[in-house]
């Protein structure tokens, strides 16, 4: 499966909830803070047509890019994901396991997108 770098942010603004994160300590603040930084803006894109309010869209876009952290810190360690970040960087495709294994961390933060009822 071939995941560009900008699939890869996509998938994380695309699906996770995981709680806790038992690997949280590995990741360094710059690698968490890269994370979100790439993230918030694939995810602002991917919901703009459905928000008018900036400062929706962007508290929006963090909350789905902190859980999604959360849930690839969960279960990913920090080379594995240095390993899979580098993949993407070089373009090459990334095997189904890891992706699935990607898609399963980041399922529940797609909720953050959903009408309040």
């Amino acid at each position: 499966m071939r995941l560009p770098l900008s699939a890869f942010a996509l998938a994380c603004v695309a699906v996770l909830g995981m709680g806790g994160c038992s690997r949280q300590e590995e990741y360094p603040q710059a690698v968490r803070d890269e994370f979100i930084a790439g993230c918030i803006p694939a995810a602002k894109e991917r919901v703009a047509g459905t928000v008018a309010d900036p400062a929706e869209l962007e508290r929006l876009a963090k909350a789905y890019c902190e859980c999604s952290l959360k849930g690839v810190m969960k279960a990913f360690s920090l080379k594995e994901f240095v390993e899979l970040e580098t993949v993407m960087k070089m373009g090459s495709p990334v095997d189904a396991a890891t992706a699935k294994k990607l898609s399963a961390a980041i399922s529940e933060c797609q909720l953050v997108f959903q009408p309040k009822k």
